[in-house]
Parts: structure tokens; sequence; C-alpha cells
């Protein structure tokens, strides 16, 4: 499980053009666990960050990056989202057939392959039921600059597993998702603020999805432009045009984020004339 976090913003204060990735860096097997896993990708000017099997959303990224750069110009969103649909379908479908239709319902040998017909409904139930191990947020431009994010899943009220999420521009995966998701509105994050102040939010965001028992705060982020991007994480760090650190980040955190409360008295002050909220008692 993990947090992964997409915001999109802006260098100008208009459209977005630029996108802001974080997630955590827990990882775990059905018998161990690691805190070094890391769940983004980059490929060109595309971008991911993923939730569940980091195998397959690896197999799901660079089928999904591959089909965008293939893409002839002009990219602009229809092209892009048809793109990531047929990767991501392409991959469902491939493994579905191998996984589960040849696994459990086809009897062959090197002559024939052969499906019963009674298993018919089986097989258009699985498929419809058919989870293909992973999650993810794609990030990528269209060639006019702009900022697109999508969220590749099953998304509840919405049919397919490809998802535009332009709007309110900010979108988050993996176990403590809601809690990053609320703090985001909670902070009134939006498509045109600037790129330090939301990768401020999405580190706040992040840090509350860290209270999930599967999340940790060792962060990765990954700060893209049509252009240019930067990664940094606690060991290593590629800065492109912009600078920061998980040290600077902690240090906002300290002067903006929720404040302790450990102050406050444990009982409450009685009513008296010097209490401004002291009231005379009726005659």
């Amino acid at each position: 499980m993990t947090i992964g976090i997409g915001v999109l913003c802006s260098t100008r204060g208009l459209l977005p053009d630029a996108i802001v990735l974080i997630s955590d860096s827990m990882g775990s097997t059905e018998t161990d666990s690691t805190n070094v896993l890391s769940k983004m990708f980059t490929r060109g000017n595309v971008h991911g960050v993923a939730a569940d099997s980091v195998s397959v959303a690896a197999e799901l990224f660079y089928a999904i990056a591959t089909q965008i750069e293939s893409l002839q110009a002009p990219k602009e969103h229809g092209k892009i989202w048809k793109a990531i649909n047929l990767a991501v379908n392409g991959v469902r479908s491939e493994k579905f057939l191998w996984q589960v239709l040849r696994n459990e319902h086809v009897i062959e040998n090197e002559h024939m392959g052969r499906v019963f017909q009674s298993d018919n409904d089986k097989i258009q139930e699985a498929w419809s039921r058919y989870y293909i191990g992973a999650t993810l947020l794609i990030g990528t431009f269209d060639d006019e600059g702009q900022a697109l994010l999508y969220y590749v899943g099953a998304l509840e009220g919405a049919p397919g597993l490809v998802h535009f999420m332009q709007f309110p521009g900010h979108c988050s995966i993996g176990m403590g998702l809601q809690n990053a998701d609320a703090w985001l509105n909670y902070r009134q994050q939006a498509l045109n603020l600037g790129v330090k102040q939301s990768l401020y939010h999405a580190y706040e965001a992040s840090r509350m999805a860290a209270s999930a028992p599967s999340v940790n705060r060792e962060i990765e982020i990954t700060i893209a432009l049509k252009d240019d991007h930067s990664y940094f994480g606690k060991d290593r760090s590629y800065p492109g045009r912009y600078m920061t650190s998980i040290v600077e980040l902690e240090g906002m955190y300290r002067a903006y984020g929720p404040q302790d409360t450990s102050g406050i008295s444990l009982s409450f002050t009685e009513a008296s004339p010097a209490n401004p909220h002291f009231t005379e008692a009726d005659p």
C-alpha cells in the first residue's frame, strides 16, 4: 500500500503548466516490508506514481508512455486519453488471458485449446471484476505545455479505467488517499496556485496520509514541466529548474502546518468579572 498524490499547478498563475507528484516509500510483500521502495516513474515528459503492485504499475506506465510517445502532433487531451486507454486495456487483457482464461477455463494441448460453453458466464463475471493489481496517477503535457492529470483505476460511479482529473486539479491514490484529499480540499488547492505553494500543500497532505498504518513519512517528489523535471528523495536528488529539499519542506511544515495544542489548559476558566464573557446573573 502507499500514498500517491498528484497536483496540477502554475508557474504564472494562469492555466496549469506544472505537475507535482509525491509518494511515500513503504512497500510490502507477503512475508516482509521495506521503507525504501520507489513508486515513481519518468519517461520523457510522462510522469507517474503508483499504488499497490509496483511491478504491475511499471508495466502499465511504460506501456502508457510508449503509446503517448507514438502520438502524432498535435498532442492534446483527446489523443492522450485514448492512448492511455489503449495501453491500460491492452495490458489488462493480456494479463487476464494468461492469469485467468488460460489458467482456469481453457483445456489445451499442443494441437488445440477449448473453452467450455458453460464457462461463458463465469468468464464474463471474472472479466468484469478483474483487478490488474495496481493504480496509477499519470501526469503529462499537451503540445501547448498545459499540464494534464489522469487516474488509472476503478472510480466509483464512473465507467472505465482511465479518468481525466483536471478538476479540481489534484488526486490521491493508496491507503491514505482520504486524508490526503481532505487536506488538499481544506487548503483549497487550485489549478492556478504556484509551484512552491502547491508542493507544500501536497507535502502536508502526505503527512496527513502518513497516519495510515501502511504509509510512511519517507517521501519522494517529482516536479515536472513540459521540458524539464526535478526529483527529490531522502538520499538523492536531481534538481532541474526547481530546487527544494525534504529538509526545507519539513521546516515549512513546522512553520505553517497544524499547530501543537498541548499548551491548552485541561479545564475551562470559571466565569468571573475578570472574564470578558462573564455576565451578571439575573436578579
